[in-house]
């Protein structure tokens, strides 16, 4: 049974709504930069002795790092962009679920490399995104909205595991990627909406 892979072809110089290009990459970002990149959820599972947090954190960077290097093979059409981000977001989403059930070290840090690798590809499918729309003073505007919008998420996690150490902050810091989808699922099924006109 052959597997349809969706695809969204795009016009020469097709403007897509901006509130998919930065809502989806601030939610994403500031999730990468609260939880797999050493974010403050770490300081709270580091009082934890059972994980060994600095080796999670590499396993996720090796994996990140390494996995765009068969990516950059592997993506070879623009239009794939809602595949790949689709795809990454719901590998990362279910692999960080799992580890708010999941205490044994060695499912860490498998899940943390699946997350790894889903996030490269997430990344990419939001590049060829981002490269398909906009001139280059929107860009600008959109990454800086997007750097400011997933810093103050990674300022809601660094205060808030601070102030409530005891909350269940992993399962808090799932929410942007929720978002995420959301997202994808909203501009996929409104085409419409999906495009600025």
């Amino acid at each position: 049974m052959n597997r349809e892979v969706r695809t969204v072809h795009v016009a020469p110089n097709t403007k897509f709504n901006p509130l998919l290009i930065i809502g989806t990459m601030m939610l994403y970002f500031g999730w990468l930069l609260s939880f797999p990149f050493y974010g403050p959820i770490f300081s709270v599972l580091h009082q934890g002795a059972t994980l060994h947090v600095s080796g999670l954190v590499q396993t996720f960077v090796i994996c990140h790092g390494g996995s765009y290097l068969v990516f950059a093979v592997l993506f070879k059409r623009e239009s794939c962009w809602y595949h790949w981000m689709t795809m990454g977001a719901t590998v990362s989403l279910m692999a960080h679920l799992l580890l708010v059930f999941v205490t044994n070290p060695v499912f860490w840090t498998l899940s943390m490399g699946i997350m790894g690798v889903s996030s490269s590809a997430f990344v990419l499918g939001w590049s060829a995104l981002f490269s398909l729309s906009g001139s280059p003073k929107e860009k600008l505007g959109q990454m800086a909205l997007i750097m400011i919008g997933a810093n103050l998420f990674l300022l809601f996690f660094t205060v808030f595991s601070s102030w409530k150490p005891e909350f269940p902050i992993l399962f808090l810091s799932i929410l942007p990627l929720f978002g995420v989808i959301i997202f994808l699922l909203v501009s996929i099924e409104n085409r419409h909406g999906m495009l600025s006109h």
